[in-house]
């Protein structure tokens, strides 16, 4: 078991050892190392092992024939030839024959081979070693280190005699002599590696020396020369950098290196003033502190291109140390470039272009209100036109619907068919009055509201316009500043978007929330919003309608307000575009929060009121005035509707006189002044309008109470008769007992 366990030992050590003879990075001294090694095993096969076991024997032989080999390659290696290919597994084959052979009883064949094989390596290895170690100091260890090769050589030939002429093992002598010399020549070996090795360091440290003393004095001269480019270039800059410092724009001059770090030469004073930092904050990677985030990916490119002189000029967001957004414009070039260390120095000039920027942007924003004023307003004029025209037809119709229906007893089949024609000439209505609200241009009654008491008020209206899956919170504030706004026209705006809200939601649920208070706005936040162009930053009433649905994508945001568009598979698109026309009828504006699966908050913004809140109208029957009887002159430039108004008028008890057109009213109201009373007066006619019969009515009787009637918004009407008052204001198509009503008010003198 000893013996195996040897024998597994010299293997698995030879092994190791010859895969570490194949680096091809292997000295002279691993070879003669492991050689000792070889020497060891063939010692432990052939005498510590021996006969009993059956390859002792030829390893031992092809371990002892390795090692003069393994002399030999060191020897080469030591004297700078290249390894002999194949000459390490020749002489592992022929120790295995001499093994092999000697096993067959062919101990002379074997023992002639290692006669050649062994003492001719040895020798030659002394050979090379004396070649390489002749012109070495004499108190050099390679001098002895031939010699002991050589004994080895020698030591090789009297084991080959020995074992030739008497085929018995080597006595103890030898193998004293053998141990012996392997040791000293190991040892000589070491010390002339070592020896050789010095030299050679010494050997390339003078050459190195030489061209290092070389280099510097041509290093030297570069300098120099360097210098006064430099003594050159910092003059210059000099001069450069004290007309910067009495500019607006800021200069610099910077080193950039490969990784794109920024050492900066000089800055002038009006960094610190733009940016809030100093030059050393900057240094190395600093500089990415004051570039956007969204902006340093160009800044990189533009650099970049710069140092390898495709660009000279970025604009690019920076933020300043108190977080402010500026835009700058860089100006720059290269210099110089140093091929060896990568460094480029860069000159150039920063101008603060912030303003421009800003005045740029609220230009773009400026024409993208002014489309839409444009818009607005060409819808508006085309809701007023036709509202004017349609609700004086819608008026004759239903005027004459109801006169019918008047005349015509309960329960019998012509007013069941006028019922219907009232009905649906009342749906008209709505739909007319609904395309002046998304123009912008709705009927509005006016007076100072508190937005969170209007909330309160409509919350059985949100009740029923709110999905049973969805959660209403609120969130209202007390004691907001009143907005100047029509009651019901704001409860319009707050249900529309509840009711947008919870569609939103979808049949998941979610919840809806509802805020009211006082926002602060810039002209940041209100650049993105939507209504009424150029408001001005400041505090606003804002009514604030979220919800946690799926949210919008960008470009559904930018459409969501047009009429018509819709994204529902119901419905006409005009939910949204009558709400904006609302808040633009208000002065405010809508802004729009939302992002893909993140919900949508719609803020309304609505001017505060210098004027106390009032509460809504509670509803019951008005106080009517007594009634009055008189002559009525009725100016309208629609016969039908003159026509209509008359009869109206006459069945109250009235005395009417009717003038078709502005022009003939101003003719009979001359003639006949003294028999008026009052006047109900159309706003909108041709040739001479309504605005111009007003005044020359008032002009030949100043206290002439006088009713005007109009499809138009009433507070566009106060604003054009806000000199001279009014009596009462009529909103067509009107019923009949609103015509009298208005009659009688302004006859009792009771104001508007």
């Amino acid at each position: 078991m000893v013996e195996f366990g040897l024998l597994f030992f010299v293997l698995a050590l030879g092994g190791v050892g010859f895969n570490l003879l194949r680096r091809p990075d292997a000295g002279p001294l691993a070879y003669w190392a492991w050689g000792g090694f070889a020497l060891l095993g063939s010692g432990i096969c052939l005498y510590l092992i021996g006969d009993s076991s059956r390859w002792s024997v030829p390893i031992g032989y092809a371990l002892g024939t390795l090692y003069p080999m393994l002399l030999l390659v060191g020897a080469m290696v030591f004297a700078g030839h290249r390894r002999p290919r194949g000459a390490i597994s020749a002489a592992l084959a022929a120790g295995l024959a001499r093994g092999l052979l000697e096993q067959q009883g062919q101990m002379v064949v074997s023992h002639a081979i290692g006669f050649l094989v062994e003492p001719t390596a040895a020798a030659a290895a002394a050979v090379f070693v004396f070649r390489a170690t002749r012109s070495a100091p004499a108190a050099s260890w390679q001098q002895a280190l031939a010699p002991s090769l050589v004994l080895m050589s020698g030591l090789d030939v009297g084991s080959a005699v020995w074992l030739v002429t008497t085929g018995a093992p080597l006595p103890d002598p030898l193998i004293g002599a053998w141990i012996l010399g392997a040791s000293l020549t190991l040892a000589l070996q070491i010390a002339a590696v070592s020896d050789r090795t010095r030299d050679v360091l010494e050997q390339r440290v003078e050459e190195r020396t030489a061209e290092l003393a070389q280099s510097v004095s041509v290093l030297e001269e570069q300098i120099a020369e360097r210098r006064t480019a430099e003594a050159a270039l910092r003059e210059s800059e000099e001069r450069y950098r004290i007309l910067s410092e009495m500019g607006s724009d800021y200069a610099f001059a910077l080193r950039v290196d490969r990784n794109v770090a920024i050492h900066f030469d000089w800055a002038s004073g009006t960094l610190s003033r733009l940016t809030g930092y100093h030059t050393e904050e900057l240094q190395g990677q600093g500089w990415r502190a004051l570039v956007h985030p969204d902006d340093v990916k160009l800044a990189f490119a533009r650099l970049e291109a710069a140092l390898e002189g495709r660009a000279r000029e970025m604009e690019i967001r920076i933020l300043d140390k108190e977080g402010e957004i500026r835009w700058i414009q860089i100006r720059f070039q290269t210099t110089t470039r140093d091929e060896q260390d990568g460094v480029v120095r860069v000159v150039g000039a920063v101008r603060d272009v912030t303003e421009r920027k800003q005045t740029e942007e609220e230009r773009r924003r400026l024409d993208l209100h002014l489309g839409e004023v444009q818009r607005l307003d060409s819808l508006g004029v085309l809701a007023g036109g036709i509202a004017h025209d349609f609700n004086n037809m819608l008026a004759v119709i239903r005027g004459n619907g109801l006169l019918a229906l008047a005349d015509l007893d309960a329960g019998v089949e012509p007013r069941v068919r006028l019922d219907r024609i009232r009905s649906a000439t009342e749906h008209a209505m709505g739909l007319t009055e609904q395309m002046l609200t998304y123009s912008g241009r709705p009927p509005l009654t006016l007076c100072p509201l508190d937005l969170t008491q209007l909330v309160r008020d409509t919350r059985d209206l949100l009740s029923a316009s709110v999905t049973e899956k969805g959660c209403v919170e609120f969130d209202l504030q007390d004691d907001l500043p009143a907005v100047k706004g029509d009651f019901t026209r704001i409860q319009q705006v707050v249900v529309n978007l509840a009711s947008n809200a919870s569609e939103a939601l979808g049949d998941g649920g979610g919840t809806i929330r509802i805020a009211t208070g006082v926002r602060a706005m810039d002209t940041r936040d209100l650049s993105g919003s939507f209504g009424t162009p150029d408001v001005a930053p400041g505090e606003y009433v804002a009514l604030e309608v979220s919800d946690t649905g799926p949210g919008m994508a960008p470009e559904i945001q930018q459409r969501i307000f047009e009429p018509f568009f819709t994204t529902k598979s119901t419905g006409r698109g005009l939910g949204l575009a009558g709400v904006l026309g609302i808040v633009v009828a208000h002065h405010g504006v809508i802004r729009i929060e939302s992002r893909p699966g993140a919900g949508t908050m719609f803020q309304v913004l609505l001017p505060r009121s210098a004027a106390a809140a009032e509460r809504a109208p509670e509803p019951g029957e008005p106080e009517r005035p007594s009634a009055k009887s008189g002559r009525v002159l009725v100016v309208d430039d629609d016969e039908s509707v003159l026509d209509l108004a008359r009869e109206f008028l006459e069945r109250a008890g009235f005395d009417v006189l009717a003038a078709s057109g502005g022009k003939a009213g101003i003719d009979l109201f001359r003639a006949r002044s003294d028999d008026i009373d009052a006047v109900v007066l159309d706003l909108v006619m041709p040739g001479v309008g309504g605005a111009e019969a007003f005044v020359e009515i008032l002009r030949i009787r100043p206290e002439m109470p006088v009713v005007v009637t109009s499809g138009y918004d009433k507070e566009k009407v106060v604003e054009r008769f806000s000199a001279r008052g009014f009596s009462d204001f009529l909103y067509k198509p009107y019923e009949p007992e609103e015509l009298v009503e208005s009659v009688r008010k302004a006859l009792t003198g009771d104001p508007r």
